[in-house]
């Protein structure tokens, strides 16, 4: 595929998301997306199974709901990208960045992305960062993780949902660590 291929069913994906009724859902299923710049697009909803992304950048971009089981992501560029709700069963992922990627709600491939549900939270892990629900933290700082980086965490937010969080990491934030500690993820750089 090339980048006028791209932008021309990007075109028709944007009329889609705006009404189901005009444009046409964005469908990579079994394609080949080579060098092509996907930066600041939204592909909400995209299906993108059996699809191979090499040397694609999708920085910045909203990869929200997309469905990419089986896909092959080499020297893909996810930086602030957000992932939330994507599927990525028996994905792979080569030489990727993640770098402030949202993976709240993601269904990971199990190996480079892995995910989980504890006490009615979605726990997504990497081989660097741990999302749960919306909140982001490094794994090397989980050990040390403290009610009260947890409460500046939820700065904003009701108390009763603060204590709430704490709560929930006094009763699974060992097992999380457990979790990582016996199925590390293995890293998609």
């Amino acid at each position: 595929m090339i980048q006028f291929e791209l932008d021309y069913a990007l075109d028709f994906h944007q009329h889609w998301l705006r009404d189901r009724r005009f444009g046409r859902r964005a469908d990579f299923t079994g394609r080949t997306l080579k060098n092509l710049n996907i930066k600041y697009k939204d592909l909400t909803g995209a299906i993108l199974n059996g699809t191979n992304l090499h040397y694609c950048n999708l920085s910045n971009s909203n990869l929200e709901d997309i469905v990419a089981n089986g896909s092959h992501f080499d020297n893909v560029d996810f930086t602030d990208t957000n992932l939330r709700n994507a599927h990525f069963q028996k994905a792979l992922f080569t030489s990727c960045t993640l770098e402030n990627t949202d993976l709240w709600d993601v269904t990971g491939n199990g190996t480079q992305i892995i995910s989980l549900q504890l006490g009615g939270n979605n726990v997504c892990y990497t081989s660097e960062i741990l999302q749960i629900n919306c909140k982001q933290f490094k794994i090397d700082i989980l050990r040390t993780l403290t009610d009260d980086e947890i409460r500046r965490r939820m700065q904003g937010k009701p108390d009763e949902e603060t204590e709430e969080a704490i709560v929930w990491w006094d009763v699974w934030g060992d097992q999380i660590q457990q979790i990582i500690n016996e199925n590390p993820a293995i890293s998609v750089n």
